[in-house]
């Protein structure tokens, strides 16, 4: 009996899902000392492009990652009343073979209304949006 409560345990454990969005970016907004030709290689890059998040651990795949040197920490899972917010930040001082300061800050209002949530990530002097939608 408890060999088969353990099996069931470990079973209904497999199958919780987490969350995944499926986020497509429709705008970058860029700082004033960014130079133009940068502007349009990263518009013509990300515009239209997707990234898929985890809600679970933070971490973005797709057409961005935000994971390479370390995983992201998840400050906020979302709720009908908070917006789901992950962050990463990698720093030469703290993370071997990273040359500069990389921070990227994403935050998906889970609470808005409709099945698209708008999004936003912080990527050093960039700001993208867009909308997500739960795959």
């Amino acid at each position: 009996m408890k060999a088969v409560f353990v099996m069931l345990l470990i079973i209904a454990s497999s199958m919780s899902t987490s969350a995944e969005y499926e986020c497509t970016i429709s705008r970058i907004d860029f700082g004033d000392d960014i130079d133009i030709s940068v502007k349009e290689m990263f518009t013509k890059q990300l515009v239209g492009k997707t990234l898929l998040v985890n809600t679970q651990d933070g971490v973005m795949t797709g057409v961005l990652n935000n994971s390479l040197f370390k995983p992201p920490v998840v400050l906020n899972h979302g709720d009908s009343d908070n917006s789901f917010v992950a962050a990463t930040i990698v720093s030469p001082k703290v993370d071997k073979g990273v040359v500069g300061v990389d921070t990227r800050i994403l935050t998906i209002k889970t609470w808005a209304t409709g099945k698209k949530k708008p999004f936003s990530l912080f990527w050093d002097d960039m700001l993208l949006r867009g909308r997500c939608v739960t795959r």
